[in-house]
C-alpha cells in the first residue's frame, strides 16, 4: 500500500494519510478483511508521528472503513450494512436477504423471574418465568451486534428447549403460530462497558447504537422486550414514516 506524504499540501497530513488509505479501499487495492500496516510501520515508512497515524486510522474506524480487533491490528471492512429500524423480518432474515454471512453464537440461555420492568413490558405478572437469551451476531466474521430477547415462558411453554443458533422468530412462527406484527421502543447512543467490548472485541467506552423494544402481535399482545446493540459505526440505519392528515 503506497502512501505519499506532501508536505507542501494544505490538507493536514493526518488527512493525506486518510484519503490514500480510503481510496486504496474504494479502489479494492486493499480488500475486507485484509490488515492494515501497523503504526509502528506506518511511522517507519511515511516518517510521521504516531499520533498523525493514530487519528488518521481513528478517522477511518469512525466512519466504518476500517475495524479495530482487540490485540491483533486494524483490518478493512466490508462498508456499512444497511438495517431498517422498523423491520421486523429478524436478524437472521435480514442478513440472508443482503446474502452476507452470519453466525449466530449463544452466549447465554436461562429462565429467570419477571422482574418489574419485565413486568411492564411483557404484561406478565411479577415474579412469572422468562426466558432470557442473550446471542452475538457475527457478520462476515466480525461480531457486531449483541441481541438480549426476553420472552414470556406462559406465552411460549418450552420455548427455554430450543437451539436458537438460527432464527429465533422461525422458531416461534412454526411451533407457536404467532407472528411478530408492529413494535414500539427506543434508540439511542450507549457507550460500552466492559461486557459488550469484550463481546464485540472493542476498546472500553466505544460507541454503540441501543435499541430497545417491545414486539407484539396483530392482536398487541407482547412476543418478546429486546435490548439489542449495535456496532454505530458499522450500520446505516433506515426508517420509512408516514403523513396521518389531521382532521
Amino acid at each position: 500500500m503506497k502512501i505519499v506524504i506532501n508536505d507542501n499540501s494544505i490538507e493536514p497530513i493526518y488527512y493525506q494519510i486518510y484519503q490514500q488509505i480510503k481510496e486504496h479501499i474504494d479502489n479494492n487495492k486493499i480488500i475486507p478483511g485484509e490488515q492494515l500496516p501497523t503504526e509502528r510501520e506506518l511511522n517507519r515508512s511515511l516518517r510521521v508521528s504516531r499520533i498523525t497515524i493514530r487519528k488518521a486510522i481513528k478517522d477511518l474506524v469512525l466512519e466504518g472503513f476500517c475495524y479495530k480487533k482487540r490485540g491483533k491490528g486494524i483490518f478493512v471492512s466490508g462498508g456499512k450494512i444497511p438495517l431498517e429500524l422498523d423491520n421486523l423480518m429478524g436478524m437472521a432474515n435480514h442478513i440472508e436477504s443482503l446474502k452476507l454471512e452470519l453466525n449466530t453464537k449463544v452466549i447465554l440461555k436461562k429462565v429467570i423471574k419477571a422482574d418489574a420492568q419485565l413486568t411492564e413490558k411483557l404484561e406478565v405478572e411479577k415474579k412469572s418465568k422468562v426466558l432470557y437469551l442473550k446471542r452475538l451476531r457475527i457478520i462476515k466474521n466480525e461480531p457486531l451486534v449483541i441481541e438480549n430477547a426476553y420472552l414470556s415462558l406462559n406465552r411460549l411453554q418450552g420455548l427455554e428447549k430450543f437451539n436458537f443458533e438460527g432464527s429465533l422468530y422461525k422458531i416461534i412462527r412454526e411451533n407457536y403460530n404467532l407472528f411478530p406484527h408492529h413494535s414500539r421502543g427506543t434508540i439511542i447512543h450507549k457507550l460500552a462497558d466492559e461486557e459488550n467490548a469484550k463481546l464485540l472485541n472493542i476498546p472500553l467506552n466505544y460507541s454503540l447504537t441501543e435499541k430497545q423494544a417491545v414486539v407484539y402481535d396483530k392482536n398487541n399482545t407482547p412476543i418478546e422486550f429486546v435490548k439489542n446493540y449495535y456496532l454505530s459505526n458499522r450500520f446505516i440505519f433506515f426508517y420509512n414514516s408516514f403523513f396521518h392528515e389531521i382532521k
